[in-house]
């Protein structure tokens, strides 16, 4: 049954998502004004929507929650909005004609908890992957748009993960989470055939259930 403290959480964290993501478009317009490239401007804005929504969801979560299975049914509900949102023009200052990588990262974020809290049963080593995709990725982009000023892959960005991804494993895994870390950092390299929001997450995830088999006691 839900607790009625987990609906709350779960209502107060997707009026808090919509707010956040619905305000940037003011920040989008700023860095237009500026001169900053439409789609570096929509790649900057991606990444603030990862740190500042996702990741301080991601880690309010184990408080809030016993199971991942709220957060994982507001996560599918927000990447239908958004689906629908996007078939209907699109939210210009995040959502891009070329790419659906803002559906992937909710289901991605919600399946990788899940899968990972249903073989551990703890919903700190369940928001790892969650954590990546959430700071890491929003730390790469945020390196690339400072060093190369486009969008696009570069070694500066999975180094910039890999001093967020390595100690978040190591910290909830103990030191044998850095491979952790290490593997979701390279993993971010991927964009085809799949986005690296996917890519990431499910590494994350195949190197926990894999760690925790050999190392973790239940």
């Amino acid at each position: 049954m839900l607790a009625v403290h987990e609906a709350i959480a779960g209502g107060v964290m997707a009026l808090y998502t919509l707010i956040f993501v619905n305000s940037l478009s003011v920040l989008h317009m700023r860095m237009l004004e500026k001169g900053i490239p439409e789609n570096l401007a929509v790649y900057i804005n991606r990444k603030i929507i990862h740190a500042f929504t996702a990741g301080i969801v991601t880690l309010i979560t184990p408080l809030m929650f016993n199971t991942p299975f709220v957060p994982l049914a507001l996560s599918l509900v927000l990447a239908g909005i958004l689906a629908i949102v996007r078939r209907k023009g699109g939210m210009k200052w995040f959502q891009t004609s070329d790419d659906a990588n803002e559906i992937t990262f909710p289901i991605a974020w919600g399946l990788s908890m899940t899968i990972v809290w249903m073989f551990t049963h703890d919903m700190y080593q369940a928001i790892l992957p969650a954590l990546y995709i959430s700071f890491g990725d929003a730390v790469t982009g945020f390196a690339r748009a400072v060093v190369i000023k486009r969008r696009e892959k570069h070694w500066i960005g999975n180094l910039a993960m890999a001093a967020v991804t390595i100690p978040l494993g190591v910290a909830i895994l103990g030191p044998m989470g850095a491979l952790v870390g290490i593997a979701a950092a390279i993993a971010e390299r991927i964009d085809k055939p799949i986005d690296d929001n996917i890519a990431v997450a499910t590494v994350a995830t195949v190197s926990i259930l894999v760690l925790c088999a050999a190392l973790c006691q239940h």
